[in-house]
Order: structure tokens, then sequence, then C-alpha cells
């Protein structure tokens, strides 16, 4: 027979992510992830102040930006932790990161403004580039989203699809949120969050059609606009 000698088990060590960015400039990012958070929470405890909603506004836009950065590419070297900001950009912004996955990098990145990307600007009425069209794109978009959203969730359950998965956890904690504060209180739920997060949702789809309005879709460059200096930051 064979002496075998059984080793204690050793106590497996707990893996902490390393907390790293990709670049420096995913610091201003984090500092806008939070500081969204921070003026929600000060005007929710201490009354409304004309000027941190404005700043509110503007890192609800800023957001929306970084939402769109990190699904091209995360903020982080860990994917535990680009995951958790998935989950978190999924709440404060509303929009879950896989619809943005699904929608931009899926959709709109592989057909480039042309006849089978479902958000096209010139599907909703023809080529146009004026005020009207801006202000409307965005419900006019969200419609088509929602359903293509929809179909491809179902179709993903009984594979149990990584789109599916992700998509119910973050739909699940944008509502498990929203039903928390509303019942806290539903006005001040809707002035300091909903308010915010429609309003850089908008923005977030109505850019859209400022970068391809009226765009020569059958070019590889001039198919959308690019903007530089201040609007940047």
């Amino acid at each position: 027979m064979l002496d075998i000698k059984h080793k204690k088990h050793q106590p497996v060590p707990l893996a902490i992510p390393k907390i790293r960015v990709r670049s420096l400039y995913d610091l201003q990012s984090v500092i806008y992830l939070v500081m969204l958070v921070v003026l929600v929470v000060l005007q929710w405890w201490f009354g409304f102040v004309w000027w941190q909603y404005l700043a509110l506004l503007f890192f609800a836009i800023g957001v929306q930006v970084i939402h769109h950065n990190h699904v091209h590419l995360g903020i982080w070297h860990s994917k535990r932790l680009n995951y958790l900001t998935n989950l978190y950009i999924s709440a404060v912004s509303a929009i879950p990161t896989a619809m943005m996955y699904g929608g931009h990098l899926k959709n709109h990145h592989v057909h480039q403004h042309g006849p089978e990307d479902v958000t096209r600007t010139y599907r909703f009425g023809g080529d146009h580039n004026h005020l009207f069209g801006y202000l409307l794109h965005p419900i006019q978009a969200f419609c088509v989203l929602i359903p293509m959203f929809w179909r491809d969730f179902v179709a993903g359950i009984p594979k149990r699809s990584r789109f599916t998965r992700e998509m119910a956890a973050q739909v699940a904690i944008i509502v498990v949120m929203w039903t928390i504060l509303l019942i806290l209180d539903w006005r001040k739920c809707l002035i300091f969050v909903l308010i915010p997060q429609a309003f850089g949702l908008h923005w977030l789809l109505g850019a859209n059609y400022i970068q391809h309005a009226h765009c020569d879709d059958a070019s590889s460059v001039n198919y959308a606009r690019n903007f530089t200096g201040a609007v940047n930051l």
C-alpha cells in the first residue's frame, strides 16, 4: 500500500484586484462619477442650490460620455473592477452598460451610420440637420433601440448569454435604486435623480444627431463630425 501523507488545506488568499486606471485621463472620469453622486447627496440632504444643480446637469452629461468611453475601453486594468464600474455607471446614468454595448459597438460602429444602422439620423424623416431634428432624434432612436434590445435579451435567455445576464443585473440595480429613492422621497428623486438622468440620456442620443446629421454615410471619413476644444472638458 502507498503511504500517502495528506497535507493540510491551506487557506485560499482573497484575490483583491489592483486598482490601476489605464490612463491619467481616466482619473478625471472617476472624479466625475464620484462628483455626480456627491452633488445628489448634498442637495438631497441640504436642499436645492442652483449652481450645484447646474453642476449636477454638467456631470450628468459627463457621465454619459464616460459611459461611452468605458464601453470602448474599460477605465481599469482589472476586469472585475470594470464589471463593478459597469454596475455603478448603469445605476447613476439609468442606462445599462449592456445596452450601450449592443446599441453602440455592435450596431453603430459596425454599420457606421449606414443603411443598416438602426439609429441613423436620416431614418426619421429623411436627410436633415436642424434643431427640431436634434430635439426629436433621441426619442426616435430610443423607440427603435428598445425593441432591438428586447429581442436580443429574450434570444439570449435559453443560452444564458453574457448580454442577457449583464442586462438583467444592470436593469435590476437601476430598478432597486429607483424604488428605494422614490419611497424615501419621490419629489427629491424626481428633481435630483430622474430629471438629470433624462437630461443626460437626451444629450447622449442627441450627440449621435450632432455628429452624423447630413453627413456622407458612404464616406469612410466624412460620415461623422469631430469636436475639439473646451467642449471636450
